[in-house]
């Protein structure tokens, strides 16, 4: 039993070396895929933000001129009625191709940040695989290493009966001196 335990903590030890070598191959390359990610999401947010920002920005613009047409118009209340209606109709419908346009700008950069953000995610898990590998590779050497010193030591039991078989041959019994 306690020779199995000292087995288990020399074990131990070499695996933390793993850890280490692992971190040395591949920490690199696990820090500049996290940078990655950081920098696509910061463009993303930043990029949404620039957008949801021009688009607040022209729609109360039009909102404003909206406004502004609406007062204009409730004082003339006239002949100007129908040319203001109309008016107000061409501007509502840029509005809403001005919303079209910021949904589909913003529907585009979503899918552009969508595959970017699975192309970094497949190269992570072919990265992950790698290290899987790596790792698998270092433990089945490990374990060839473990079984050649398994195989190559010596028993106590043997090692005792070798050393009473010397000693006799060493020195004879005393019977056989006194004769």
């Amino acid at each position: 039993m306690p020779a199995d335990k000292d087995n288990k903590d020399q074990l131990d030890p070499e695996s933390g070396n793993v850890d280490q070598i692992r971190e040395i191959l591949f920490g690199g390359h696990i820090r500049a895929f996290d940078e990655r990610f950081e920098l696509v999401e910061a463009r993303l947010a930043k990029e949404t933000d620039a957008l949801r920002k021009a688009t607040e920005k022209k729609t109360k613009d039009i909102e404003r001129v909206l406004t502004e047409y609406r007062e204009e118009a409730s004082d003339r209340l006239g002949a100007e009625t129908n040319n203001l209606d109309l008016a107000l109709n061409k501007l509502e419908i840029a509005l809403g191709q001005s919303r079209a346009d910021a949904d589909a700008q913003m529907a585009s950069m979503e899918g552009q940040f969508a595959s970017e953000l699975k192309q970094l995610r497949s190269d992570m898990q072919a990265m992950h695989k790698e290290l899987a590998a790596a790792l698998a590779k270092a433990e089945r050497q490990q374990q060839k290493d473990a079984e050649k010193l398994g195989s190559d030591k010596v028993a106590r039991r043997d090692l005792a009966a070798l050393f009473s078989t010397l000693a006799q041959k060493l020195q004879p019994e005393s019977k056989s001196r006194k004769k």
